[in-house]
């Protein structure tokens, strides 16, 4: 009998352990601070949404967000249709000017339960500015963080994130 529990002990434990890799796995871990009115939200998704350019100028939308957008959506058209689809949420749009680094010089559009203006904010991009920006082997890297006091109305937004997101 000792033989037949050492025999499955092993397996148990192998089985345990796989449970446990997959549950580690299935929660995503926030890329940063993301709070409004002292409300912390977790971002766990990134994309770049890859767009025409304008006039010469590179473009693409940065989507961060508590869930991912299903496979195949636009989630820049989707948060544009609902704000709230994919739970909190940060967007900016980024610019690459010839011979210049990616830019957000429009800014950050922001969706969060907490906010108290319904309709979204807007943070401009002396409040809401991408720093340390490389684009290394396909992959965006930056530094996305608010001004110290970043307002929109009544709402106090935070964002204090590092990027290493896939390009389009």
């Amino acid at each position: 009998m000792p033989y037949r529990l050492n025999a499955i002990a092993p397996r148990a434990l192998a089985t345990t352990f796989m449970l446990l890799v997959a549950a580690c796995g299935a929660s995503a871990s926030s890329l940063g601070t993301f709070r409004v009115n002292d409300r912390d939200a977790s971002l766990s998704s990134a994309v770049l949404v890859g767009m025409p350019p304008s006039g010469g100028v590179q473009r693409m939308v940065l989507v961060l967000s508590e869930k991912a957008p299903p496979p195949g959506a636009d989630p820049n058209i989707t948060l544009l249709a609902n704000p709230n689809a994919f739970g909190a949420a940060v967007t900016a749009v980024l610019l690459r000017f010839e011979g210049k680094d990616w830019s957000n010089t429009t800014g950050c559009d922001i969706a969060h339960s907490a906010a108290k203006s319904k309709h979204g904010n807007h943070l401009d991009a002396n409040a809401c500015k991408l720093t340390d920006v490389s684009v290394a082997n396909g992959e965006f890297h930056a530094h996305l963080v608010t001004a110290p006091s970043a307002k929109d109305g009544e709402d106090t937004i935070a964002i204090d994130v590092k990027l290493n997101v896939k390009m389009p």
